[in-house]
């Protein structure tokens, strides 16, 4: 729906020769004749510039893409196409985009392969798709990201969006995450983009590596008030110096460094490669790793708790059965990972991966597709209101719409996009959070430690709330994963999180994970949310859920 009205033309003068709609991009036109023995992709009078404004290849024959990559494309369709109605009957596009990454292959070769995801085409205007739309599917070109980190079953794929939104298909796209997509020109400058740009974090967070700052409200009531770290956060000047801090940023390598580190676990599991096993009894402590000084420890499942000591190692107890991934940090900030087992394991299932299992509260039809306001009185003067403010709203709208009615709008119908009772909530969500303007293309920024002073709206309109909120250091605790898991599992009910590099709020309403199984022993090792990214129609897609470092458990009564 998002881009249903949207429309261009491919023109030679002031002849219309025909519309094309979106997301065919426009492409360039030769008005020369092309010499059928010439090897060039062209056709008489029509020849299709194959090189972006970078010189890199605007798009790939499906056949030019590495094996492996291709591979696991396939797989993850296949894998999903009984859980995913979308999928099927769907396959994989026969062109495949490539993206970059200033910090990967110094930004000259690609980071991930973008591959579109498409009805199966027949032989007859009878067979023709009704559904052509089916996603995408990105994998990345190594490990230094997950190698699925993300992926939709609806809708136009993100390089669609950013050439339209570029009105040209010579665009260099650049995804520097899940939630900032930026399309450049042939100087490097910034000509379009998809979400809201990070603002510079401080490179002191790095002191709450491990560390779970927590929130608790009851009914409308503080009863437990998070750590708010007396950090300077600042916003970057420009688009060139943001894409310098992402390249050598001090904070932004190391960061970079964890989530890679962690995405090797995943990659090394393609190829069968398990870290090293360690057994604990259950409702016993022991120590283990006691050659090695540790500075932080975390279980992506909460089956033991684990507590660092420097002389001793690391202090594990026990406490329920089962295996998860334990992720254990050097003095050098350096992440190594074992396979914690818990108690007596049984035989398991064979060796290998087993089939996806979802969990959602809801669909994407259940969230109020809201988008951050421009140039809202009160907020950024000729900016944008921010990710922090917009989700909040999603959250209360999806709550107004189950009755709590007094959240937005009274007793009428709960309004499904922007109206003014909703920028009345994101305004006033915009003052309680602390959010503030980055003055650098009108983005607004909201910190983690501020984020669950949204609760206070609810009260404001004479409605009850319970929440329970917690932040991190991404890719360093599975505290503010679990919570918002907890959320959709456990209680059914959507859950704010936080994604990329301090980069974004957007809304989870599903769940899913695969296990795998090795030495007899199961555990949960590859996450992924399903999100509202709060971009107004944008269809919802799955993204990488292991990086969580913002955790919501919430409801409105």
């Amino acid at each position: 729906e998002e881009f249903k009205r949207m429309q261009s033309h491919v023109t030679i003068g002031a002849e219309i020769l025909a519309p094309v709609p979106f997301p065919w991009p426009v492409l360039p036109i030769v008005l020369t004749h092309v010499d059928p023995s010439s090897s060039s992709s062209g056709f008489y009078r029509l020849q299709i510039e194959q090189k972006d404004a970078a010189g890199e290849p605007v798009g790939l024959p499906s056949t030019a893409v590495p094996g492996a990559i291709s591979g696991y494309a396939q797989d993850h369709l296949d894998s999903l196409k009984l859980a995913e109605p979308d999928w099927n009957g769907a396959v994989l596009g026969p062109v495949v985009v490539p993206l970059y990454h200033p910090a990967v292959n110094e930004g000259k070769g690609p980071a991930f392969y973008e591959f579109k995801v498409i009805g199966k085409v027949g032989r007859s205007l009878s067979q023709v798709d009704p559904r052509p739309e089916r996603g995408f599917i990105l994998v990345s070109s190594g490990p230094h990201s997950p190698p699925i980190p993300e992926y939709a079953t609806e809708g136009a794929t993100p390089s669609e969006k950013l050439r339209f939104l570029a009105n040209s298909s010579a665009v260099h796209i650049v995804r520097y995450g899940a939630t900032y997509w930026a399309a450049e020109d042939e100087k490097g400058q910034l000509v379009a983009s998809l979400g809201p740009r990070p603002y510079r974090m401080p490179e002191g967070i790095l002191d709450f590596i491990g560390q779970e700052p927590t929130t608790e409200i009851l009914d409308g009531k503080v009863v437990v008030e998070g750590v708010r770290p007396a950090l300077e956060v600042k916003a970057y000047a420009t688009y060139a110096e943001f894409k310098q801090d992402v390249v050598s940023g001090p904070l932004q390598t190391v960061l970079r460094r964890f989530a890679s580190q962690r995405a090797a676990v995943d990659w090394n599991l393609r190829q069968d490669k398990a870290p090293e096993l360690i057994s604990v009894p259950l409702q016993q402590t022991v120590v283990v790793l006691n050659t090695k000084p540790i500075a932080s420890a975390d279980v992506e499942d909460p089956i033991a708790s684990v507590t660092p000591d420097p002389k001793t190692g690391l202090n594990v107890t026990g406490l329920q059965p089962g295996a998860t991934l334990l992720m254990v940090m050097d003095a050098d900030r350096q992440w190594q990972f074992y396979v914690l087992a818990v108690g007596s394991q049984g035989l398991g299932r064979p060796k290998g991966w087993s089939s996806w299992s979802s969990t959602y509260a809801g669909g994407c039809a259940d969230i109020p597709a809201y988008d951050q306001e421009e140039d809202l009185a009160g907020c950024c003067v000729g900016g944008w209101s921010g990710c922090g403010p917009t989700c909040w709203a999603m959250f209360y709208g999806y709550w107004d719409n189950r009755g709590v009615t007094g959240l937005i709008g009274g007793a009428g119908a709960t309004p499904w996009s922007n109206d003014d009772d909703v920028r009345a909530c994101i305004h006033s969500v915009f003052d309680y959070t602390g959010t503030w303007c980055t003055g650098i293309d009108g983005n607004a920024a909201t910190n983690p430690w501020d984020m669950a002073d949204g609760y206070q709206w609810a009260p404001a309109r004479g409605e009850h709330i319970d929440l329970s909120a917690s932040w991190t250091v991404p890719s360093t605790s599975s505290g503010p994963r679990n919570r918002a898991k907890a959320s959709i599992c456990d209680d059914s009910r959507p859950a704010i999180v936080g994604t990329g590099f301090y980069a974004h709020y957007p809304f989870a309403y599903g769940y899913r994970h695969r296990e795998y199984t090795v030495w007899g022993v199961t555990w949960k090792t590859e996450r992924q949310w399903k999100v509202a990214m709060g971009w107004g129609g944008s269809s919802c897609s799955w993204v990488n859920a292991n990086d969580c470092w913002y955790g919501t458990r919430a409801r409105c009564f």
